[in-house]
């Protein structure tokens, strides 16, 4: 509508210069000089005009408004008015309560505005209009705040759509290059840019340090990402009490070593010698304490290092599950020896109690029986109140160790061979 006014226009400055032409040829050209020194001071005065409020924003950039109402009123090109006007309205709107520019910013893009109008009015070419960043919501992304809280950033400011394709955003990690999320920028007016950080635009994680903006390699913006401080894991002391019997029955074997068979599963008076360990171990992450024991009974001569005919032997190893961490925490460390080795000699054919150390409050064992000795012999197993450190199992910063740590693998105990003892006939033994 505005080109068809300027061509109309044009329409009529010829007609009106025809007609004047003509008048010439009977009279003076005194007219024709008339109309070009009114038309072309009509273009001079424009030009003053907005040569001076150009001065008078550079100098007081607070007063635009007034500065650039006298100018529309003074200014007599319909045309070069509707840009003053333009440019007022939309300066008015960088100050509003949604964009935020303050007076300098505002100053600066009045100041490029009346620049191009005057490059429009003297037929040069305006200058390149440079994005310029009013304001950034948020000024910071916290990653303490929930993700649908943090969707986007706003970009406000003026000549924000100036060449579009320039534009560069990049995302920056610990450990790793910028990544290029150009794709996830958006704008549908001048004054305002959008980055998406919604589900399917830039995702940030817990390495992302900032996100930069620039516009032909030139910085225009930093949006720091700030990240969760993380804290201390929380500690949680325990007593563990009332924690399971462990029983351990040997199993009938052949003594390793000796080139016969595995002997009758009577003990007949020959001790039996008596040896084992237990040790404790975490499994499931550490979320369940578990205690481990192996014992072995063999018939001896009073001697912890040998076996006497007719070499009975059996022995056992067994897990089971002591307890389970509270919801949310793992077991840390055992303020105590978390293993104990033990080694006994039944010589009475009685149940016998002997004390334990480390996790062990005592080992109850029955050895020698009126039965089948293998089969009824055991190992009873009493625990101590255990006191453990417990830590939180979450996305903290891990305490050092306490105590001794746990091993989630199990490093058994090595224990002392058994020498066998020549055999000695007898009338009262025979092999099997």
């Amino acid at each position: 509508m505005k080109h068809q006014t300027t061509k109309n226009k044009l329409n009529h400055y010829t007609k009106l210069f025809v007609l004047i032409s003509t008048v010439c040829t009977l009279s003076s050209c005194a007219i024709l000089e008339n109309f070009f020194d009114g038309f072309l001071s009509r273009a001079d005065s424009s030009i003053a005009v907005v040569e001076k409020a150009l001065g008078d924003i550079s100098a007081n950039a607070g007063n635009f408004e007034s500065i650039l109402e006298e100018a529309i009123g003074e200014v007599s090109d319909s045309g070069i008015k509707a840009d003053l006007q333009d440019a007022l309205n939309k300066a008015i709107v960088t100050t509003s309560t949604e964009l935020k520019c303050d007076i300098q910013f505002t100053g600066d893009y009045l100041e490029k505005r009346l620049q191009i109008i005057l490059a429009k009015l003297k037929k040069t070419t305006p200058p390149a209009a440079k994005p310029r960043v009013c304001t950034v919501i948020p000024s910071s992304i916290d990653m303490n705040r929930p993700a649908n809280s943090r969707n986007q950033v706003m970009v406000t400011g003026y000549f924000l759509s100036e060449d579009f394709s320039r534009y560069q955003l990049q995302l920056y990690n610990s450990g790793s290059f910028p990544v290029d999320v150009t794709r996830h920028l958006s704008t549908n007016t001048d004054f305002k840019l959008v980055a998406n950080l919604g589900s399917n635009g830039i995702q940030l994680n817990n390495r992302s340090n900032k996100l930069v903006l620039k516009w032909n390699n030139q910085l225009i913006s930093e949006i720091q990402v700030i990240q969760p401080v993380i804290e201390p894991c929380k500690l949680r002391e325990r007593n563990l009490t009332g924690l399971s019997k462990m029983v351990l029955v040997p199993e009938h074997k052949k003594l390793l070593g000796v080139n016969v068979s595995k002997g009758d599963k009577e003990f007949a008076g020959n001790g039996p010698c008596v040896r084992g360990w237990v040790q404790l171990s975490t499994k499931n992450s550490g979320r369940e304490l578990w205690a481990t024991a192996f014992v072995q009974m063999w018939e001896c001569p009073d001697d912890l290092n040998k076996s006497k005919h007719d070499y009975t032997y059996g022995d056992i190893k067994k897990s089971i599950k002591l307890t389970t961490a509270d919801n949310g925490w793992y077991f840390k460390s055992i303020k105590d020896n978390r293993k104990d080795n033990f080694e006994f000699i039944d010589t009475d054919g009685h149940p016998n109690t002997i004390a334990g150390e480390g996790p062990v409050h005592n080992y109850k064992i029955i050895g020698d029986t009126s039965g089948s000795d293998i089969g009824e012999s055991r190992v009873e197993i009493t625990f101590k109140s255990i006191a453990v450190t417990l830590e939180q199992l979450r996305d903290c910063i891990r305490n050092p160790n306490k105590h001794h740590p746990l091993d989630s693998v199990l490093v058994e105990v090595t224990l002392p061979g058994i020498e066998v003892v020549k055999f000695e006939h007898s009338k009262n033994k025979s092999l099997d």
